[in-house]
């Protein structure tokens, strides 16, 4: 047998991933990783006029799977739990509306713990993805990552140090209100 397996997954338009995994390997969500991304193209060109739905060829250590169902709803772990938390419950309280896999909010939980020390904050990530955050999904899908600070909407996209500065001053003072501009896909509406 052979020590790793070759995932290539083909989408109708062209566009080719090879996926080298382990033996061993639980390939059924790497298989979802094809359909999320089949399902997001599909998705993203749903307001197109001439939309392409796409469609999957999978094959496997070269042979190809046809019973695959690229309808997952639930693919990947969820990663709603709390980051680090503050000793006092007086310090300022951060939600990061994130999913799995969401590298720039890799990068804000980064600009987060680099000034936790200067300014202790609690923070705690919620899965937009997990079924019991429809809503959080409908809201925030196109725009992660979101943050909210002491339950407000603070943020989205990125974070510089600075930036997090200024906020955690103005929550201590109690000056920091909501800015305008938070996200809600749900009531984007597209003219065909």
């Amino acid at each position: 047998m052979a020590a790793f397996l070759v995932m290539s997954v083909q989408l109708v338009l062209g566009v080719r991933a090879t996926i080298v995994m382990r033996r061993g390997s639980v390939i059924p969500t790497s298989l979802s990783v094809a359909a999320l991304a089949a399902r997001s193209y599909h998705r993203s060109q749903q307001s197109a006029k001439h939309a392409i739905a796409p469609s999957l060829t999978i094959h496997i250590n070269g042979q190809h799977q046809n019973s695959f169902s690229n309808s997952c709803s639930r693919c990947f772990a969820s990663v709603t739990g709390s980051v680090y938390n503050s000793p006092d419950p007086t310090d300022p309280s951060v939600r990061l509306f994130t999913k799995e896999g969401c590298t720039l909010c890799d990068k804000v939980k980064d600009t987060l713990f680099s000034v936790r020390n200067k300014y202790p904050h609690s923070l705690y990530q919620v899965d937009i993805t997990d079924d019991e955050h429809k809503d959080w999904f409908e809201k925030y899908k196109y725009d992660i990552p979101i943050l909210h600070i002491n339950n407000m909407y603070w943020t989205k996209h990125r974070l510089s140090a600075q930036e997090a500065e200024q906020t955690f001053e103005a929550v201590l003072k109690g000056a920091f209100s909501s800015p305008p501009g938070e996200p809600n896909a749900g009531k984007m509406t597209h003219d065909i």
